[in-house]
């Protein structure tokens, strides 16, 4: 059985006034019901996983170095925004994401330590393939989640195991990662935007 053929899960807000709903469901189905909501983001999601697909092959080490380069200068934004939530209310982090929104087009998902968006609070706004790596350091630490556009959290580094879809169109709430059982379990993401 590959990969998308396995169980996964969706976390679906559909507009700004809705509640998040909960699917479970393949990779392909959880992408349709994206779908139905933006077509541009399940094709976008399509696109994150072929790309994950090839990061999963890379045998030859100067390829999965050069990959990894570039991911790991594409996280000091992330290392910036780190530092701008610091000390910040869950709200006030809010308002500074959408703030960067305006400005700058990158997916984002706000992962925090804590229920309720207490605690550390870590964004990413781009694939990540180890928690354990800088600038994040925080492997199975998730027990909420902020997320803007389609973000892909997968149970085990390099996008491997249970996979959680958070899509809100804009934007998604979830203060409780235990309602999907994805509960300190994330261990690397897809942001799709």
């Amino acid at each position: 059985m590959s990969e998308y053929e396995t169980q996964h899960v969706l976390a679906l807000q559909r507009s700004r006034e809705s509640k998040p709903e909960f699917h479970e469901g393949t990779h392909e189905e959880l992408v349709g019901l994206i779908g139905e909501v933006d077509e541009q983001a399940a094709s976008r999601v399509r696109t994150a996983g072929r790309r994950v697909d090839i990061a999963r092959s890379l045998a030859e080490p100067s390829e999965i170095v050069e990959y990894y380069k570039i991911q790991a200068a594409k996280a000091s934004a992330d290392e910036i925004l780190m530092r701008e939530l610091s000390n910040k209310s869950p709200e006030e982090q809010q308002a500074t994401i959408d703030r960067w929104h305006s400005i700058t087009d990158f997916g984002t998902c706000v992962i925090y330590h804590g229920y309720s968006f207490a605690g550390r609070g870590v964004p990413f706004s781009i694939t990540w393939p180890n928690f354990d790596w800088w600038p994040y350091d925080c492997n199975d630490a998730g027990s909420s989640v902020k997320a803007w556009g389609v973000n892909v959290l997968y149970e085990h580094a390099y996008y491997k195991g249970r996979t959680f879809y958070a899509a809100g169109f804009p934007y998604i709430e979830i203060p409780d990662l235990r309602e999907a059982g994805f509960d300190n379990l994330t261990s690397s993401v897809v942001c799709v935007g």
